[in-house]
Formats: structure tokens, sequence, C-alpha cells
């Protein structure tokens, strides 16, 4: 194989690795984590306040986090920052605010990366709920994917706590019948969201071309004068000792190594001048 060749198969080698990189960085770009705000999900809004972790012990009573806002009263917000905010109703508990001020609490955060949440709500009738009592607390576990912010669907897992004759443990449970325990919010952790990037429209890649500059007048090679003879397969089918020739198989396909070879008697066929034209190129 002659220097020229050599130099073009390694131009024709690097030109293919930068399209393939490109094409991959392109799909390693669309798949991205947006910052995301939810909210509950009906009917999926209600938790338990039990006696006893299993609420064997008394009845249970009802915490309402998607309630009907009134005046002063804010919708239960899930951010990304400020961490769980609103207001929820408890049936004994009165109206629970998911982020109050003062008392040393920052109120309900949740860890954007695991869904662990941290920190206290308040109610006027049971004082600082604890979403993570000792051995335990409150998770909000992706059910299913956001795709571009949107589908996405998390669970309230675990229990918080609340003291007093009105308070207990807090139940979050989508096993229990009748959603009685189920709390869902279209908040899902960073792992869970995808951004995906419509394909650009227009332009289409060109492939080959470039622009060939130079001398451009055909040189007589002999086995470039015989190559313009051969017209297609079927005429290359006739010679198999021409060193410059690359047949398609039966089966129509052309593999690599005929492909870069079929590269080569294309230039070659062309007649353009390799010298001229590959020092156009920066290898």
């Amino acid at each position: 194989m002659d220097k020229q060749t050599k130099r073009f198969f390694l131009t024709i080698n690097k030109v293919l690795f930068i399209q393939v990189l490109c094409f991959c960085l392109l799909f390693v770009g669309s798949s991205t984590v947006q910052a995301l705000t939810g909210q509950i999900i009906s009917p999926y809004k209600n938790a338990q306040v039990c006696q006893d972790l299993g609420c064997t012990s008394g009845a249970a009573t009802n915490i309402n986090f998607l309630p009907s806002i009134v005046s002063g009263i804010a919708a239960i917000n899930i951010d990304d920052t400020s961490g769980i905010t609103g207001n929820a109703w408890g049936q004994t508990l009165g109206w629970i605010n998911m982020h109050p001020s003062g008392g040393g609490s920052n109120g309900v955060m949740v860890d954007v990366n695991t869904g662990s949440t941290t920190g206290y709500a308040y109610s006027p009738v049971c004082g600082y709920i604890n979403f993570t009592p000792t051995g335990y607390g409150v998770k909000i576990v992706t059910e299913t994917n956001s795709v571009n912010g949107s589908g996405g669907v998390g669970k309230f897992e675990g229990y918080a706590w609340c003291g007093g004759t009105s308070g207990g443990w807090i139940k979050f449970d989508c096993s229990v019948g009748g959603n009685a325990a189920c709390v869902k919010t279209n908040w899902v952790i960073a792992s869970s969201r995808t951004v995906v990037t419509p394909p650009t429209t227009g332009g289409g890649g060109g492939g080959g071309g470039g622009v060939v500059t130079g001398n451009n007048t055909p040189t007589q090679n002999t086995a470039e004068s015989n190559l313009q003879t051969q017209t297609g397969p079927q005429n290359q089918k006739v010679d198999y000792t021409n060193e410059y020739r690359s047949d398609i198989n039966d089966s129509g396909v052309i593999d690599l190594l005929d492909y870069n070879s079929l590269m080569v008697n294309w230039a070659k066929t062309t007649l353009v001048n390799m010298s001229q034209s590959l020092s156009l190129i920066h290898i």
C-alpha cells in the first residue's frame, strides 16, 4: 500500500471517528436533569394518624394533603430548593404548616437525590411534627419517571411523629386499602427525570463532499485507465486481478474494508490529484 493510500485511510478513519463521537455526545447531552416543582396528585392525598405503627390501637384519623384552599392557606408544593411548603388539613390536628418559621425549624426539606425528608412541620394541636423520628422517616419514592418535567409520580413512604393526645404516628403507605394512607406527587428525584431534546430538523448532514482544489488534470496511469471502463459490479466480476478492485458479494453487502477500498478507487477513477487534495486536510 503506497503512502498516499495509507494517508487516505487514516483521514477517512479520523473523519468517521469524529462523526461517531459527535453522534454519541448528542445523545449524552439529551439526557440531563432539570429543576422540578411538584404538587399532590388526586385522589392520592391522605395520610393516617395512628396510635401505633400498625394502626391497630384505636381509630386512625386523617390528614388531607390536598384540602380545599381557603384564605390564608396555600396548596402543598414540593420544590428542589424550598422543600415541602403549603398546608395540609388534619382531622384532629387542624391546619398543618409544612414550612413553619421560628422554633428552630426550617420546615420539611427533601433531598433531591434520595427523596428522604428532614425537618419539621407544625400543627397548632400537637406542635412540631418530626419527619425524621429516631429509627423512622418519610421518603418520596419514584413510581414513574418524569420526561421533560411531566408524567413523573413519586409516593410518600414511611412514618412521621407528632406528640400529644391527638398526635401519634403519621403513616404514609400506599398499600393500605382505599388510599387511606397514600400520598402521591408529580415531584420525583433527580435520577428519575429525563429531558429529551428533539432532533433538529432541516439542514441535513452532507456526507463526503468537501472542496477540491488544485490541478485536476488526468494522470495517465494504466490501472486508472482500466478502471474507467468498469461501470458496475457486473463488469467488475470479469477480472479479479485488478489491484484497485473492490467487489460487492452476491448478497449486495459491502464490508468496511471494501468500503475503504471503494473510496480509494473512487478518488482514483475521478482522477483527483491526491497529493494536492490531502494537503488541505490537517492530520
